[in-house]
């Protein structure tokens, strides 16, 4: 199912990577769990194109306030350019 969703936005020109995040990145979820999905961008996808690709996966957008422990415990699910595994990297530092 999540693979499905990290297909529908890699075909996007815009995406640069994708991750999942959450307990599912740390594998300590369960049966209830949901998945936390990170879509990194160099330009916006236009709303309408997102809105499609989310009501095919009933899928809810959302965001999160936690950013450097999203990028830090994140699983890279898609990296075209490597920019993501570089950012987990240089970013790999205690939080200030």
């Amino acid at each position: 199912m999540v693979q499905d969703i990290f297909n529908e936005f890699a075909r996007f020109a815009q995406v640069e990577s994708m991750a999942i995040g959450g307990s599912r990145a740390l594998k300590k979820n369960d049966v209830y769990s949901d998945y936390d999905v990170y879509v990194y961008c160099k330009e916006q996808i236009p709303v309408e194109d997102r809105k499609a690709a989310l009501e095919k996966h009933k899928a809810l957008a959302g965001c999160t306030t936690c950013m450097w422990h999203s990028l830090l415990t994140g699983r890279i699910a898609y990296d075209k350019g490597g920019r993501l595994a570089q950012a987990k990297q240089k970013f790999m530092i205690r939080y200030p």
